[in-house]
C-alpha cells in the first residue's frame, strides 16, 4: 500500500502549494509532505537505483516538473539542468556547458576496461584524486559519475546492497570482467585490485574464461600471479563452504596491509603473506578434486 501510494505521488503533476518551513528567499511551489517523503523514500529506498539521481531528474523532465528546491540535492538538480539541454544543444555544446556531467554521461553509457576500472575502484573505497592519479580520468568526473550514475559510497559498508546492486549475485563464469573487478576492489581492497588489473592488462586475455580450462597457462607465470591465477579459479568455479574460511582468512591479510600502510605493501615478503593465506584455498580445491576422482594437478601446489 505504501508503495502504491509513492508511486502515486511520483507520477502525480500536482506539486502546488507552498512549503512555509523553505528558507526566507526560496520560493518552493511545492506541497511539502509530498516533497519530503518522496525525497526520503528516494534517498533511504534499501533497494535504490545506482543512477536514482539521474533517474528522478528525468522522470521530472518527462513530467515537465521541476526538482523541488528545498528536498532534492544539488546532484539531481544539476542532472535536471543538463537532461532539459540535451534534446536542443549538440554535443559541443553540452561539453562546454556542464563539461563533468557530460563525460561522467558518456562515461556511463560505454563499456570496457576503462569502466570497469572505474567501477571497481569505487567500491574499493579509492577516492577520486586516488583513482585520478591511476587512470587519467579527472576526478571532478569521477565525482560526479559516482553521485549520478553509480552511487555507492553513502552505502559502502552495506554489503547485501553492494552484492545486490552493484556487484551481482550470479556466480562467476569467467566472461563477466568487470563484475570479477569489482568483486575484488570491494572485498579485498586497492593493493589486490591494482595486482588483478595490471596482470589483466599484460596478460592481454579478453577475460578470465582461459583459468577454466587452460591449465598449461599457469606455467611459465611468476609465483605470484600463478597463486592470483589460482584464487581467481576457485572464485569462479568453486565457490564452497570448504573455501568459505579460506576466503575470510585472505580479506584479513587484506586488512593486515591496510593497517601495515605503504611501507608493508611494498615490502618484498608481501608476495609470501598473500601466498599463504592463499594456501588454504588450493588445498581446498585439491580435496574438491580428490572428492571427484582426479588426481590433484600440479599447478595446484604453491
Amino acid at each position: 500500500m505504501v508503495e502504491n501510494m509513492l508511486a502515486e505521488m511520483e507520477h502525480s503533476s500536482s506539486f502546488s502549494s507552498c512549503d512555509k518551513t523553505a528558507p526566507a528567499g526560496v520560493e518552493a511551489k511545492v506541497t511539502r509532505p509530498k516533497a519530503q517523503i518522496l525525497a526520503h523514500y528516494r534517498r533511504y529506498d534499501p533497494r535504490r537505483r545506482l543512477d536514482w539521481r539521474w533517474h528522478w531528474a528525468g522522470q521530472l523532465f518527462k513530467c515537465g516538473e521541476e526538482p523541488d528546491p528545498v528536498f532534492d540535492d544539488g546532484w539531481t538538480r544539476r542532472a535536471f539542468d543538463y537532461q532539459r539541454l540535451v534534446d536542443d544543444h549538440p554535443a559541443e555544446t553540452l561539453a562546454d556547458t556542464m563539461p563533468d556531467i557530460h563525460a561522467a554521461c558518456q562515461l556511463s553509457a560505454t563499456e570496457g576496461i576503462h569502466r570497469w576500472e572505474l567501477d571497481a575502484r569505487i567500491l574499493a573505497r579509492e577516492s577520486p584524486e586516488t583513482i585520478q592519479s591511476k587512470t587519467g580520468m579527472a576526478a571532478t568526473v569521477i565525482e560526479c559519475y559516482e553521485a549520478m550514475f553509480f552511487n555507492v559510497n553513502s552505502r559502502i559498508d552495506c554489503a547485501s546492497y553492494i552484492e545486490s546492486k552493484a556487484i551481482g549475485w550470479c556466480p562467476f563464469d569467467g566472461r563477466d570482467v568487470a563484475t570479477f573487478w569489482n568483486h575484488f576492489g570491494y572485498f579485498y581492497g586497492p593493493y589486490f585490485l591494482d595486482k588483478v588489473i595490471d596482470d589483466f592488462r599484460a596478460t592481454g586475455k579478453p577475460d578470465y574464461t582461459h583459468l577454466s580450462v587452460d591449465r598449461a597457462w599457469w606455467k611459465g607465470r611468476t609465483r605470484f600471479q600463478r597463486t592470483m591465477d589460482r584464487s581467481f579459479a576457485l572464485l569462479m568455479f568453486s565457490v564452497s563452504s570448504l573455501n568459505l574460511t579460506a576466503l575470510f582468512r585472505l580479506q584479513r591479510v587484506y586488512r593486515i596491509l591496510i593497517e601495515g600502510g605503504e611501507t608493508l605493501t611494498r615490502h618484498d615478503d608481501i608476495e609470501d603473506l598473500v601466498d599463504e593465506a592463499m594456501g588454504d584455498l588450493f588445498s581446498t580445491m585439491s580435496e574438491a578434486d580428490a572428492d571427484a576422482g582426479v588426481e590433484p594437478k600440479e599447478e595446484y601446489v604453491a
